[in-house]
């Protein structure tokens, strides 16, 4: 069990004194902070999207804009059609449903 610093305690401020005593004063989190950032320690760790080299999770391999971007049907078609509705979009999906009933009907 962690024993809490005494208010004397040289500690205090420091990496140490927040991660192996717990103490939890502003002054130990900013050093703990501090330390993470400086080590580049889990969300600190600046990374950026290859696609657009703008900021991306250290987990993620491209940004969500990036990743959205490549995955989002084109204008004028049936997958495009079920979020958008505009015109374009409405006659690529009756385009499609009528290849496939055609499809269907000559099998």
């Amino acid at each position: 069990m962690r024993t809490p610093l005494e208010p004397d305690d040289p500690r205090h401020g420091t990496a140490n004194g927040y991660t192996n005593h717990g103490c939890r004063c502003d002054a130990c989190r900013v050093a703990h902070t501090d330390y993470l950032r400086e080590r580049q320690i889990g969300s600190y760790i600046p990374s950026t999207c290859p696609g657009c080299g703008g900021p991306k999770s250290h987990t993620s391999v491209i940004c969500l804009s990036c990743w959205l971007g490549k995955v989002e049907a084109p204008h004028g078609s049936e997958a495009r059609y079920k979020r958008c509705g505009c015109d374009d979009c409405r006659e690529g999906a009756n385009a499609a449903r009528r290849a496939r009933r055609l499809r269907q009907a000559t099998r």
